[in-house]
């Protein structure tokens, strides 16, 4: 599946790794956070995928999306 220029504004270059932008929180991320978007089984899935939202916000982020999310948080090195 090719992403359309309006699909990419949504992905994130650095993935998980990106710094927190707001709106971000454990259970849901701005934009997508991970680096092959197509490999989601939620992607384009209405109502849930960035891609698929107009406000552009993942209610289903990677599973270790939490873990990373309070690591962001605190600011302790990302591994």
């Amino acid at each position: 599946m090719l992403l359309s220029p309006s699909m990419k504004s949504f992905e994130s270059p650095t993935g998980m790794h990106a710094q927190l932008r707001p709106g971000d929180s454990a259970d849901q991320t701005v934009g997508c956070r991970l680096f092959n978007a197509t490999s989601c089984g939620k992607h384009s899935q209405p109502g849930v995928c960035a891609f698929a939202r107009e406000d552009g916000i993942c209610q289903a982020p990677p599973r270790g999306w939490k873990l990373q999310y309070a690591k962001l948080r605190v600011g302790a090195p990302v591994v």
